[in-house]
Order: C-alpha cells, then structure tokens, then sequence
C-alpha cells in the first residue's frame, strides 16, 4: 500500500472562479491511499485542508477534480470524479 500525496493551491489571484483544479490519479491502485493537501497562495505550505480517499474509489479514473468556492474567510470545495473526505 502506499500513500499517494497530492498538492494544490488555491489561486484566487489568477484563476477564473469556474477553473477545476485537477488530482491526477493515473497511479494509484485500488490498494493505495490519496491524500489531498490545500494551501492558499497567500500562505504557501501551509495546509489549510486535508481530504483522503481510498484508492479502490479512483483507480479506475485518470483524474478527480475540485472547485473551490470563496465563502467569507472560508472555502467550499465541490468535488468530481470522487469526493474524498476531509481529515482537516
């Protein structure tokens, strides 16, 4: 089994609000983990959000995505492909 990380940071600056930000799972096997960190530009490697989903949900993807909703001084993710679950 093996642990799969993936790093996103969220980009209000210079992205449209209507562009997924996009997890490649090409790699990871039904018997791996994928884990999600979000951080935010304005605080590079600091993880805001955390999600991880087993790795029999997106074996059979190349791919999953999210959008991110700004809401207040907090985030919404809407998630495509599979929705992992939040750990932070």
């Amino acid at each position: 089994m093996t642990v799969y990380k993936r790093n996103r940071t969220l980009r209000p600056s210079s992205r449209k609000k209507t562009s997924p930000y996009k997890i490649d799972t090409k790699k990871v096997t039904s018997e791996d983990t994928l884990l999600i960190n979000i951080d935010h530009e304005d605080d590079l490697g600091n993880v805001l959000y955390q999600y991880e989903i087993d790795g029999s949900k997106v074996a059979s993807l190349n791919s999953i995505h999210f959008n991110a909703i700004s809401t207040n001084n907090d985030w919404e993710f809407s998630w495509s492909g599979a929705i992992p679950k939040r750990k932070k």
